[in-house]
């Protein structure tokens, strides 16, 4: 049996696991979601993402997200939330995200 999972299944969980790690380490510069096994995005998903990724920018931490699916980032795209910023890094493996983590 394969396990599917939804991004709505993780907005709640990642928006407080990060924003307690912000508040815990106010010198985070930046946040990474490894996203591989998010298999679908609902409008929820895309509203709380919008909301992790502006709260992010407001306070000049990088979010990077590795592994999301093709349909996942369409959907983002198409509802403006992958616009090219300076606090937003994509990468397509976790590999690439590793290696420009050791990069910093």
């Amino acid at each position: 049996m394969q396990l599917h999972f939804v991004w709505h299944a993780f907005t709640v969980i990642w928006y407080r696991r990060i924003f307690d790690g912000i508040l815990a380490h106010p010198d985070t510069q930046h946040v990474c979601l490894f996203t591989q096994p998010v298999n679908g995005i609902d409008a929820m998903g895309i509203e709380v993402f919008s909301d992790i990724r502006h709260s992010l920018a407001r306070q000049q931490v990088y979010l990077h997200i590795s592994g999301m699916k093709l349909p996942i980032e369409a959907l983002l795209r198409s509802a403006n939330e992958l616009l090219k910023g300076p606090f937003l890094r994509l990468y397509r493996t976790d590999a690439d995200a590793v290696q420009q983590f050791l990069n910093l």
